[in-house]
């Protein structure tokens, strides 16, 4: 589903314009895993499992780590709306 909004807050006082996207499941699912394997190298669900298991504590503001990170609310947030 894809919507125009117009943000008329803007301190700068220019409207913006955003487009809301709204993605399947399989279509989340395909992102996050090309997200993960552009960035890292790995599955998406590989991913998943060293993310939960700890193994980014050491280092997690690598950016390709954050940017595989910052879209785990694709597929967490579906698995956990079941």
């Amino acid at each position: 589903m894809h919507e125009t909004h117009e943000d008329t807050t803007a301190s700068n006082g220019h409207v913006d314009q955003f487009e809301l996207v709204e993605f399947t499941e399989e279509e989340a699912h395909t992102l996050f895993e090309e997200v993960a394997q552009r960035n890292l190298g790995i599955s998406g669900d590989e991913f998943r499992e060293r993310w939960h298991r700890g193994d980014y504590d050491d280092d997690p503001d690598r950016p390709e780590v954050m940017t595989v990170a910052m879209n785990l609310p694709l597929v967490e947030r579906r698995k956990s709306n079941r």
